[in-house]
């Protein structure tokens, strides 16, 4: 079970909830039916499904985060750590970020950010290597969220009848591009994808909605990274919607063992050389001696 643990923002506290203590169980599971992110069915109550939650936590197939201001609830998120719960489907080293919500009046300042690095931290400490999410094409700020904390785009989700993409974060190593991507727009280094067709560049726009060419993109080996704003440009005409960033990860991954494979070939022909110059220099010794 993860121990309780605090983080401070200011006034504003990061910490998991004790599963030991039914008021802030209780706490947690009223803000979010407050915020319409959770509805009681009509067969239960809300003094079950905080017990039932309770018993999630204590059992530790789930964990809550809590953000709180002066001893006031203003954010939670949920990580889930076992397969089925919550009908969440995961693998044994994974685990699935069920959830964020901000109170309206405090988005902007980062909490979220907070909550999804402390998912990553009970994440890692349940020896899990990656943490996953679905999130549908319009839902622009979970979608900036996620990718600005280190998840990428890797697939789609056939399950559901709406489109809802698959994000996840890799908990061991991050190999994330970072680029200035609104000068690559600005150049017209990055430009807008719409080709159905074999050629496409190592870094494209796309359209969120744009099911089929994702599909086509992530079959090639590409990762969707970053997501653009027009609000995000001096000139917000620039783009005249939000797009996402296509990075095609395997030519990176190339590039980068390219990259190695030169290093390890200039590290062996230095060595060679040096121990040349060594060899040429005990000669030396020996003619003046």
């Amino acid at each position: 079970m993860t121990p309780e643990r605090s983080e401070n923002m200011g006034q504003i506290t990061i910490s998991a909830v004790d599963p030991e203590d039914i008021d802030s169980v209780a706490d947690y599971y009223k803000f979010e039916v407050d915020n319409d992110f959770e509805k009681i069915p009509k067969e239960s109550t809300f003094e079950k499904r905080t017990a039932f939650r309770q018993k999630q936590i204590q059992e530790n197939k789930l964990q809550v985060i809590k953000a709180t201001e002066n001893g006031k609830t203003i954010g939670t998120s949920v990580i889930v750590l076992e397969n089925g719960t919550m009908g969440k489907n995961i693998k044994y080293n994974e685990a699935w970020a069920a959830g964020t919500v901000i109170d309206k009046s405090k988005r902007g300042q980062g909490i979220g950010e907070k909550l999804s690095y402390e998912q990553d931290r009970i994440a890692r400490e349940a020896g899990k290597e990656s943490i996953l999410t679905t999130i549908s094409p319009d839902n622009f700020p979970s979608m900036r969220l996620r990718l600005k904390v280190g998840y990428e785009l890797d697939g789609i989700d056939e399950r559901s009848d709406e489109i809802n993409y698959f994000y996840r974060k890799n908990l061991i190593h991050n190999d994330k591009i970072e680029k200035d991507w609104t000068k690559e727009v600005e150049s017209g280094k990055l430009k807008l994808s719409e080709i159905d067709g074999e050629e496409v560049d190592d870094e494209v726009l796309v359209d969120p909605n744009n099911k089929e060419l994702i599909a086509q993109l992530l079959g090639k080996g590409y990762k969707g990274t970053h997501l653009l704003r027009p609000e995000d440009f001096t000139n917000r005409r620039t783009i005249d919607k939000n797009l996402l960033i296509f990075v095609n990860t395997t030519s990176q991954k190339e590039k980068q063992l390219l990259a190695d494979q030169e290093f390890g070939q200039e590290k062996e022909k230095t060595r060679d050389d040096d121990q040349t110059e060594i060899l040429k220099i005990r000669e030396e010794l020996k003619n003046i001696e």
